[in-house]
């Protein structure tokens, strides 16, 4: 931009320059043509003065020309330099969210418990059996009560039919199950707490069980909000230290 607006500023000096030196020449040439024609015995020439010939019409249209090219250089310069920074700054947010969004969608599920229909789901970073050996660790040191442990691919293979490695595991603590079932007997039917292990269709494992909160509410608990808040943290609590590192 200053390498244009430097040759425009040239491009004008010149062009006063040359219009004022013709002007000046023509100006030379008159008065000595006047000078060798005038009689020598008259004063008349001396009394007169020249005219020199105007110059503020067309070269003053020339540099006004010239100074508003300038300023529109000048004012586009500006703009597109505003327009470059917004552009950057408009990149930069997509780039962003973009990235954000990248991060988001690729965080470790096992460390995010989803709930679906009362179904709370972690997915698990060790095989079916590595996650049961390390569930049935949690549940011994945390003095909950194993009441069983089912196999449904292996009862499934005993009846001739495939299904992928899926187990069930059923425990609980009376302490905790009782005064629940002394609020509403209905909760029975969905204790003691289980936690079924499943591998799906890719491959991956994932630990399900049922959110306590879903339970009180389907049953209609209203009066252990503080059981059922210890209860949940637990169970999460659990599933995470099983199924992560």
């Amino acid at each position: 931009m200053s390498t244009i607006s430097t040759a425009l500023a040239n491009f004008a000096n010149g062009v006063t320059t040359a219009d004022t030196s013709t002007e000046s020449d023509k100006v030379t040439e008159a008065s000595s043509e006047s000078t060798t024609d005038a009689p020598a015995e008259t004063d008349e020439t001396t009394d007169t003065p020249a005219r020199l010939p105007n110059t503020s019409g067309g070269n003053g249209v020339r540099l006004w020309l010239l100074g508003a090219a300038l300023l529109l250089l000048a004012s586009g310069g500006m703009l597109w330099r505003q327009a470059r920074k917004h552009a950057h700054t408009t990149h930069f947010l997509l780039i962003a969210l973009l990235a954000g969004s990248v991060v988001t969608q690729r965080a470790p599920v096992s460390t995010q418990a989803q709930s679906t229909n009362g179904l709370v789901t972690v997915d698990s970073l060790y095989s079916v059996e590595e996650t049961i050996t390390r569930l049935e660790t949690g549940i011994s040191e945390r003095e909950l009560t194993l009441v069983t442990k089912l196999n449904h691919a292996a009862n499934a293979q005993n009846v001739d039919l495939e299904l992928r490695p899926t187990q069930l595991l059923i425990f609980g603590n009376p302490n905790v199950g009782t005064p629940l079932m002394q609020s509403q007997q209905t909760i029975g039917i969905d204790l003691p707490q289980k936690m079924l292990v499943w591998e799906d269709g890719d491959g991956q494992v994932r630990v399900t069980y049922n959110d306590p909160q879903y339970l009180v509410e389907r049953h209609g608990i209203t009066d252990q909000s503080e059981l059922v808040s210890r209860v949940t943290n637990v169970l999460s609590e659990l599933t995470m230290t099983t199924t992560s590192e």
